[in-house]
Parts: C-alpha cells; structure tokens; sequence
C-alpha cells in the first residue's frame, strides 16, 4: 500500500506539472498572437533626406518606416513622389577617384553649387575594401577594385566610384622597353645635374628635348632640366617613377616637377577614358609618394588637329582640374583653352612661340619658383663611363648651375683603357636625330685600333686625324662653340668644325662601347664669363672669320697631321 500511495503522489505531481506547462504555453501563444495582431502605423507626412523620402512610424516601433524610396527628379527640382525641392539647396557632386593601395590616400573632390550650405556627409560603402576619413575627405584602399559609394547628408546626395588599383606592369600599357635607351640617357643626365634647387620637366614630347627645342635658352639663367620623353604616356611614367628608373634614392630631390602627359593615352595607346584618368591620378600619387616635399604642376592635355579624341581630352582636363583642385601639393595649369591649331607646327607639337606666349608665362602665373642659376659651381664633376654604356646615357655638362648648350668653351682630358666594338667618344649638340647629325667622334669604327676625328657619320675622307689605341689612349680636347658653330681640337689641334649646328639642345657628352674617363674640364660661357669668352673667341678669330660665315651645313675636317 505504501508503494501505491507513493506511486499516486508521483502521478499527481506529474499531472500539476503538465498542467502548468500547458498553461505556460497558452499564454506565449497569447503573446505571440498579439504581436502578430500588432498593426503598425505611420506618419501621411513624408520624412525625407538629400537622397530618400519615407514616413516614419507613429506606432512607436521606431526600426519600422513605411514607403521608402529615393527622390524622383524627372525635368524638375522638385521630387515627383513627396515634393523635396533640391533647387532650395543646390546640388552636390563628388568626382570618381582613383586609389593605389599602400600609397598616400586619395582627397575626394566634393563640390557643393552653393558651397554656403555645404552640409557634414556621411558615406555608405564596403568597408571591407575602402575606408573614407569623413572628417579630412580622403579616401584609402587595400583591395584592387571597383567600388560604389553613396554620399548622404540632410539635403544632399550623391554617388561615385572609388577605384582601387596599382600599375600593372605586365600588361602592355606598360612596355617601357623600347624607351629604355632614353630612360638610361635621362637617369645619367639626372645624376650628373642633379640640385636640390632645380624645377624638372617631365612627361612627352612636349618635354623632350626635341620637342622643346629651344628650352635651355629661353630659360637661360636658370636652373632646370628638361628630362621628358617623346611617345610616352602616364602609364610609362608611372614605372619609371614607381621603379625609380631615372631619380634614384640617392640622388637630389627636385624643387619643382613640371608635367605635361595624357594625350598619349588616346591618340597612342587608345586608352579607355577611364583607364587614362585612373592612370594619370596613379602616376601623381606615385609622384608626390616619392617626393612629398617638392611641388608638381600639371599643364592640361592641349588637343591636336586630329580632334578625334577630343571629347575625351576635354573630359580629362575637366577631371583633372577637379582632382588637383583637392590637393596642396599640385596645381592645374589651363594651358588647353589657350592654344589653337596655329600654335601647333605639325597638328601635334607646340611652335617655340607658343612655348614662350603660352606654356612659359602659365607656370609663372600659377606661382612655380624656378631658381635662378646664382653662384652655382664653377666644378665639373668627372665623367666615368664603362663598355656597356651606350650613347643614349650621354650626359649633358653644367657649369655655375648651366648646362651648355650655345656659346661656350670647353676643355678637359679623355683616357680611353678600354675599347670594343666600334667604340666611340662622342660631342653631341642636341637630342633626337637632330643631334645624332651634329656630333663630334672619336672613332674606332673599323675596330683596328686607329680612332679617327670626325664628325656625324661622315668617314669616307681619307685625310682624317687619327688617334692610335695601344693598351691605353689619352688626349686632350677642347670644344669652342658659338651660337651656330663648332670647333674641336684635339691635342691642340684644330681637327674638326660643324657648322650650323642649331638649336638642338645641350652640349652631351658621352660614349659606347669603350672605357673612358673624361676628366679636368673647364669652361667659360658667354652668359657666365662674357669677357674672358670674346677674349679666347678673339684669339681665333681667323679660324672664325674663315669658316663662321658658312651658310649651309657641312663638316670641315683636315688633312692628317
């Protein structure tokens, strides 16, 4: 009986217990019940931002809104849908960007109509490949791609793109080697020349001495350097900088970067609009990255007679005047509005008038300070090359801050130890293939030992002085140039005149294919040392007035000695 009455107990329990869970679950399901019979209520006013318009809730549910949608502005200013007027603000654009991850941010160009009633944004994006600093306006990035963002404030917004991407320097865009001669001559020139003082111009033939012709004239007196290459877009500036192809780490870091680059990118390399504008940006970051302390400006792409790109070039100055208008480091120079096809000598280059009329005095009035030469180093720092080195990375000489170009004097001692190859010594008056044709050589284009003088590529005169090679070669040479001629002794001996050598450029001195060392140079300049020029330019005045009033363009060599 005592296990029964235990057993009764037991079931009692067990029936309570069942009871209370049964009645436990009957009041959830009440409460479930209610919260779905809960009808939520919103404002018949519409709420709104510069992007949406809703109506809030008046239920008290505050994570509920009822019609949401963004503003419809059809022919209007006024939003179709809930009668936002945008037109009472004024509107907001912010300008696609390009990032190049692990490299300084980019500044996002935000631009209010009405900059009175310009509003704090906020952005909404995927913060797992960007971050957006609100406050400074920059924007960063870590992963390559393309990326949306939605800029919000009360009355403003809009949309753009965030660009992540680095230089791809397999793809083609970026072949730098058929420049790589050029590149080799412009590092030489560079590491030669270089001066914490000095404005560098950069970028196409614009800035290539053939395509600036007279540059170290009409900036006679100051300190520059013209280092552009000819065919080059931003892609291959943007290697050749990333790279460090031409101002090594250890070199002078410029005052001043002078760029004019981008019409390549169409007319060349047939660029998309947006590849070009990314890789332009690209190649300004990578700048400033290298060389946070020096200024860049930036002349805009000048259009060409073949106006097949044109709505590209225009977009791209328009883009670019937005995006150097976000920074401090960078100025825009409009030089595009400014020029016309009669400013072009072959629909492509600028005339030497319109570089004097127009690029020249643009850079003076955008505030770039270009140093003048001052009491800069009568030295001359030596010249060592090797047999591997070519023609191409000749270097051009400086003197009290000029790098010689017309009107000078020039002396020094050359000791060849080695030679291969048709190895050569070389003057050189200019670049391109103009320069090619006005040059001085020592020449051992036979490779037998025997260097002949000569000049250009002329050597059928079987009378040419000769220098013989027996395990070693020294010699010594002066140059005496006038604004038109020049003149080349070799040990004392007036061996060969050019006449007629223009305008080119520089003086460059180099060689290919032997050892040399060129050593103990001196000069004297007209703009440096006026009287002590027209005082050695009187002593050989008969040679002068018997050969300086040529009036075509020849070689003058002598019989052998």
């Amino acid at each position: 009986m005592k296990l029964k009455r235990i057993f009764s107990v037991c079931a009692a329990l067990a029936v309570s217990a069942l009871m209370l869970a049964a009645a436990a679950c009957g009041s959830s399901s009440d409460e479930q019940k209610q919260e779905t019979e809960h009808t939520h209520t919103y404002s018949e006013e519409w709420s709104m931002n510069g992007g949406y318009h809703w109506h809030d809730p008046t239920c008290g549910d505050t994570d509920q809104v009822s019609g949401r949608g963004e503003h419809r502005f059809i022919g209007t200013e006024v939003c179709r849908v809930c009668g936002f007027d945008r037109g009472v603000y004024g509107t907001l654009t912010i300008d696609d960007v390009a990032v190049m991850p692990g490299y300084a941010e980019s500044r996002l160009h935000i631009a209010f109509s009405d900059p009175s009633k310009a509003e704090p944004l906020t952005y909404s994006y995927d913060a797992s490949s960007i971050s957006i600093d609100e406050e400074a306006g920059t924007v960063s990035g870590t992963k390559e791609g393309t990326y949306s963002v939605e800029a919000l404030s009360d009355h403003f917004y809009a949309t753009f793109e965030v660009i992540v991407s680095k230089p791809d320097f397999s793809d083609s865009y970026y072949d730098t080697d058929r420049f790589a001669s050029t590149i080799s001559s412009r590092a030489a020139e560079w590491e030669q020349n270089a001066s914490g003082s000095t404005t560098v111009f950069i970028g196409d033939s614009f800035f290539d001495p053939w395509g600036w012709a007279d540059f170290y004239s009409d900036y006679a007196g100051y300190d520059v350097k013209l280092l552009g290459i000819s065919s080059t877009t931003s892609c291959h500036w943007e290697e050749i900088l990333y790279e460090d192809m031409i101002f090594k780490p250890d070199t002078a870091v410029p005052a001043n970067f002078v760029v004019n680059i981008g019409t390549n990118n169409y007319y060349d390399s047939k660029m998309e609009q947006t590849d070009a504008l990314a890789s332009i940006q690209r190649m300004f970051l990578i700048l400033h990255q290298k060389f946070p302390d020096a200024n860049i400006y930036y002349y805009s792409i000048t259009q060409r007679t073949n106006t097949g790109y044109r709505n590209q070039v225009a977009a791209t100055n328009a883009a670019m005047e937005n995006w150097c208008g976000g920074y401090n480091w960078i100025t825009f120079i409009d030089t595009a509005s400014k020029t016309t096809g009669s400013d072009l000598r072959d629909g492509t280059h600028l005339t030497p008038e319109a570089y004097r009329s127009i690029f020249m005095p643009a850079l003076e009035e955008a505030g770039c300070a270009i140093a003048p030469l001052g009491a800069a180093s009568e030295d001359i720092a030596d010249i060592v090359r090797t047999v591997s080195d070519r023609v191409a990375s000749s270097v051009s000489i400086v003197y009290k801050g000029e790098a010689l170009s017309r009107n000078f004097i020039l002396s020094g001692k050359a000791v060849i130890s080695e030679t291969d190859n048709n190895g050569h010594v070389e003057f050189r008056f200019g670049s391109g293939d103009g320069g090619m044709n006005s040059r001085f050589l020592i020449w051992n284009n036979q490779s037998d030992g025997i260097f002949r003088i000569t000049a250009a590529y002329d050597t059928g005169n079987p009378l040419i002085r000769t220098l013989t090679f027996d395990g070693g070669l020294e010699f010594d040479w002066k140059l005496v140039v006038t604004d038109n001629d020049a003149y080349l002794y070799v040990n004392d001996v007036l061996s060969v005149i050019l006449t007629e050598i223009g305008t080119q450029g520089p003086l460059y001195v180099g060689s290919e294919n032997l050892a040399v060392t060129f050593s103990d140079m001196q000069a004297v300049s007209l703009s440096a040392d006026e009287e002590e020029y027209e005082t050695e330019l009187a002593a050989m005045q008969s040679v002068i007035g018997e050969y300086g009033d040529k009036n075509t363009s020849q070689t003058i060599e002598f019989p052998a000695a």
